[in-house]
């Protein structure tokens, strides 16, 4: 038998647990898996925002490291991230994924509507 936390395909691995952190592991995994989302993400889409967005930047973080992943990885990073936001987080105790979801989009949504994106747009002569 293999080890249950190396997989032979890239990113198709799991978070480590870090300690009552399995409802964000499973709401991480989720959206994960929303490869719509996930690419959006690691298209580095925020970087062209004109404020900082925290939430997204640790998010993608995570994301492209699990998609370069070959074993489970550990959501330090982005556990630290969260904490200094999600005030509700009480580390060691039980947690509702849903709530975190709920919450981690919000935010997500929030910092991206707070920033302007900075696009060019291309040069289209109009003629009459």
């Amino acid at each position: 038998m293999g080890d249950c936390r190396t997989s032979n395909i890239l990113g198709h691995v799991g978070l480590e647990n870090l300690g009552y952190t399995c409802f964000l592991n499973a709401a991480l995994q989720c959206i994960h898996n929303i490869e719509e989302f996930r690419q959006l993400l690691l298209s580095k889409y925020h970087k062209v925002m004109s404020r900082p967005t925290p939430l997204t930047e640790a998010l993608s973080m995570l994301f492209a490291e699990i998609s370069k992943s070959e074993s489970s990885v550990a959501p330090n990073s982005f556990l630290h991230v969260i904490r200094k936001y999600w005030v509700e987080y009480n580390p060691g105790t039980q947690q509702d994924a849903m709530d975190f979801l709920s919450f981690l989009l919000w935010h997500i949504h929030a910092e991206v509507l707070e920033s302007e994106f900075v696009i060019k747009q291309p040069n289209i002569a109009v003629s009459a």
